[in-house]
């Protein structure tokens, strides 16, 4: 009611002022069936039901987005204002300008270009009587960073690192970083991943130039002063956290929706305490059984649009939240780049965007992690005076430790899986804690890695490859693919793909719905082999193994980082005892173990 009369005004209006109509819909949901949908979303964020909602409600479904054929004569009277609006949306393309480069400038010595300096920084560590081999790998990788536009980033990273060591923040870098040799050489990564024969092109490619990862841990009692020290260092115009969403799930949707459907709360507590999968089967089972007593909670019908709904509405984000510790930093005040809001937190913005969407929009996220055992391991050196950087990682006492699986307290092997399966794998070198920490993942265990690992391991299986050429790429795991490094390995040696293609396959293999290119990668696959002489079948064998376990298998740079916590926890539990649990318990909670049984 009114609608023609208020037309006719905002025409006349706009012949007055020599202003042109525009018409749209007032549009909240795509199609007329999401009516539904958007008033109960409405109540959710209300905190009201729909029997309660009132005006907070559209009074009809006619807020959907609706074709010209539909929209046409509505505004017959006002054809050019439709042609408006199409001209309108015509000029709302919009291509994302910025991204890698959209980082501060890293301030150089005079002179120096951010890339000069990375040299110099990498030519420095070289000069330290590093063999041949590291010259040409870090040439290599100083060339794919400078064609990706990336030696700034590296510069800022390595700068976080270098404030945290002189303010004595315990810290480390992990990740696929630890792929990479400059990581190794500025300081970021404790990994040297020539020794641990990582490959460089899980990090970063020409084939690949996306947002890199370095993701860096810190003692979590200190954290806060890094994030400090970027805000005073860029400024908060220039710096801001990044948002993770929080989305709903099966028993969040359950009782929201229910809430806002009125149904009463002891029931959709019941309702919510089922094994509830993705179709609420078992929801659906116990709501619908014919002895339950609805009367006066709203029938079977009311029941059924329940799960309906919560079907709808699952994955949808139900609130923003910081990220654990993503930061965003931009050269141009930020909030001309991303929507920024106010945090919870006093002196704190956070943008809208979540990690996903500043990748693809190729904005770089550093990530400053919180890690408490870097706080327990911190406490516990300064309590005992122990010195951790002379550690060589061949300490017989601390391999007979975790063999024996005492390792209450030590960082990632303390678990009831890992204590099953140390005193099988007996570790006894650096490398047997990457792998004890990657064969107990969801990954690894879900793909059926570790008990073939462990039954070659022990004798009780022969030790066997998919084809002679994967000899070099597998033996370090008795033929089982264990790594994503390995995947990338299998690809170059199998069908002579380059490190940097092998990336693209790996990440295709774990991708959700990456099918095309999939496809075209596994012809590119086997017609490659066919070139190094594997025969088709054998080929298209290996690809379908690599489809099984490819998306499974876990990154050797990461749990190598990982493994140096490992050692020197469990050092630090071997040689300093009191000092080890004292620090666990000023520090908790933490780990896998209650306060009562560390102590």
């Amino acid at each position: 009611p009114g609608d023609a009369a208020a037309l006719r005004a905002g025409a006349t209006l706009a012949e007055r002022l020599g202003i042109r109509l525009v018409a749209s819909n007032n549009v909240h949901y795509a199609e007329r069936a999401g009516h539904t949908l958007q008033d109960v979303l409405v109540c959710i964020r209300n905190l009201t039901t729909l029997d309660e909602a009132g005006a907070l409600l559209r009074p009809n479904s006619e807020c959907y987005l609706k074709s010209a054929a539909d929209l046409h004569p509505l505004f017959a009277a006002y054809p050019q204002a439709l042609t408006n609006s199409a001209q309108i949306a015509a000029l709302c393309a919009f291509e994302l300008n910025f991204g890698l480069q959209d980082l501060p400038d890293f301030v150089a010595p005079a002179g120096w270009s951010a890339h000069d300096y990375l040299t110099a920084l990498g030519q420095q560590w070289l000069d330290a009587g590093r063999p041949e081999a590291y010259h040409t790998q870090l040439a290599h990788e100083l060339a794919v960073i400078e064609r990706a536009g990336l030696s700034n980033y590296f510069l800022i990273v390595w700068d976080i690192i270098r404030f945290a060591r002189e303010q004595g923040i315990r810290c480390q870098g992990r990740g696929s970083a630890a792929n990479a040799l400059i990581a190794y050489a500025l300081g970021i990564s404790p990994i040297d991943p020539l020794e641990h024969q990582l490959v460089f092109e899980r990090f970063l490619s020409d084939e690949r130039q996306i947002t890199p990862d370095i993701d860096i841990d810190f003692d979590a009692a200190r954290r806060e002063e890094v994030i400090q020290y970027l805000f005073a260092r860029y400024g908060h115009d220039h710096a801001a956290m990044a948002c993770t969403f929080v989305t709903f799930r099966a028993r969040s949707a359950l009782r929201d929706v229910g809430r806002a459907l009125g149904l009463p709360a002891d029931m959709l507590a019941e309702v919510a305490d089922l094994p509830i999968d993705a179709s609420f089967s078992a929801a659906q089972r116990f709501m619908t059984r014919p002895t339950l007593d609805l009367n006066g909670r709203g029938g079977h019908a009311t029941w059924a649009l329940l799960t309906s709904l919560c079907s709808a509405i699952d994955g949808f984000p139900r609130h923003l939240s910081i990220h654990n510790g993503g930061m965003v930093i931009t050269g141009s005040p930020i909030a001309q780049r991303l929507p920024v809001e106010p945090a919870a937190m006093p002196e704190r913005q956070v943008v809208q965007w979540d990690k996903e969407a500043l990748e693809d929009a190729g904005l770089i996220k550093i990530d400053l992690l919180g890690l408490r055992m870097l706080s327990a391991i911190s406490d516990a050196v300064d309590m005992s005076g122990a010195d951790l950087s002379a550690l060589a990682f061949d300490d017989a006492q601390v391999y007979d430790l975790i063999s024996a699986a005492d390792t209450i307290g030590v960082f990632q092997v303390e678990s009831r899986a890992q204590q099953q399966v140390l005193p099988r794998l007996q570790p006894r070198t650096f490398n047997d804690l990457i792998v004890s920490i990657s064969l107990i993942r969801p990954g690894p265990v879900q793909g059926n890695m570790v008990h073939p690992y462990l039954r070659r391991r022990l004798g009780e299986e022969a030790v066997s490859y998919p084809h002679p050429l994967l000899e070099p790429a597998l033996a370090e795991t008795l033929g089982v693919i264990l790594f994503q490094e390995q995947v990338i390995k299998t690809a170059r040696d199998l069908a002579g793909f380059s490190a940097g293609e092998g990336e693209l396959l790996r990440r295709a293999l774990s991708a959700k719905h990456a099918d095309p290119l999939l496809e075209r990668l596994q012809t590119a696959f086997i017609s490659g082999a066919a070139d190094q002489g594997v025969s088709q079948a054998a080929a298209a064998a290996i690809f379908d193994t690599l489809r099984a376990f490819g998306g499974y298998s876990f990154p050797k740079s990461h749990a190598a980082a990982f493994a140096v916590l490992v050692y020197q926890s469990a050092w630090l539990k071997q040689h300093a005892p009191a000092a080890f649990y004292c620090a666990l318990l000023n520090h908790q909670p933490m780990g896998f173990w209650s306060p009562a049984v560390i102590s």
